[in-house]
């Protein structure tokens, strides 16, 4: 019972740290997209 209880803590807080990097990646992702502007833009035309 003890060792169920403690993987299920560690999942949370894997999990917890999981979503936080996602979020963190995504948003820096949103800024990097917004700074470069119609040159991301280019590119997508360009790689079809």
């Amino acid at each position: 019972m003890e060792s169920e209880t403690s993987s299920d803590y560690q999942l949370n807080i894997l999990i917890d740290v999981l979503s936080e990097m996602v979020t963190n990646y995504l948003s820096d992702n949103n800024i990097k997209s917004e700074e470069k502007g119609s040159v991301s833009d280019e590119n997508s035309n360009h790689s079809d």
